[in-house]
């Protein structure tokens, strides 16, 4: 065989050098890429936590925007499952399951619950969020009992105003409701509204948030 015949047999048998050391750094560019729009994302939703301690209303948005909009058909666990819905929904608090996790937390679904709660220090109220790891089995009895994570979202506020939009049941026709009791569907759209006490400098409105995975 001829030294240039054996040349072209070699390259074409397989890379050559060159060739394999530029696609690993294409692969190691892709995956600095990546990587740095997860951490991106991460920061953001650490920033927001941040500022949520700091009182921040447009921070208090962004968690509960995420917490509602991730909202998973799923029911949740009580102590008769054929009661279980997949949404609580009332006028001053809503109780679902969502994949959304807060900074420093493990990824998966939480039993997330959003109310307000009395505060001795300031005689008003607090928003709160409290989560824990959602468990598709009541616990064993006599377990240790998992205490949920609770956040404050916003202190020193007067109420906390929630309404549902969305079709309850297959007959019915979609509308908006001030309590949400259908035990097999997402409501489509949930609207939530903090009110604050006269005087106080912060500004809310409504927040409407998408539900993505309503039926």
């Amino acid at each position: 065989m001829m030294p240039g015949s054996r040349r072209r047999a070699a390259r074409d048998a397989g890379f050559t050098l060159i060739e394999m050391l530029v696609a690993l750094a294409l692969l190691a560019l892709i995956a600095a890429m990546i990587l740095g729009a997860v951490q991106g994302t991460g920061r953001a939703l650490d920033q927001a936590t941040r500022q949520v301690h700091e009182g921040s209303t447009g921070a208090a948005q962004l968690v509960l925007r995420q917490i509602l909009a991730q909202g998973q058909p799923i029911k949740l666990t009580t102590e008769r499952q054929e009661d279980a819905r997949m949404l609580e929904g009332q006028t001053d608090r809503v109780r679902l399951i969502t994949s959304y996790a807060a900074g420093g937390q493990y990824r998966g679904l939480y039993s997330t619950e959003i109310r307000i709660v009395p505060s001795a220090a300031t005689g008003a109220s607090d928003l709160v969020i409290e989560q824990e790891l959602f468990r598709r089995a009541l616990p064993v009895t006599g377990a240790a009992a998992v205490k949920p994570s609770q956040v404050v979202l916003l202190k020193g506020i007067v109420g906390l105003s929630l309404r549902y939009f969305g079709r309850a049941q297959d007959d019915r026709i979609a509308g908006w409701s001030s309590t949400w009791t259908s035990p097999s569907r997402l409501p489509t759209l949930i609207v939530l509204a903090v009110v604050f006490a006269d005087g106080d400098p912060r500004k809310w409105g409504e927040l409407p948030v998408a539900v993505r995975a309503a039926n």
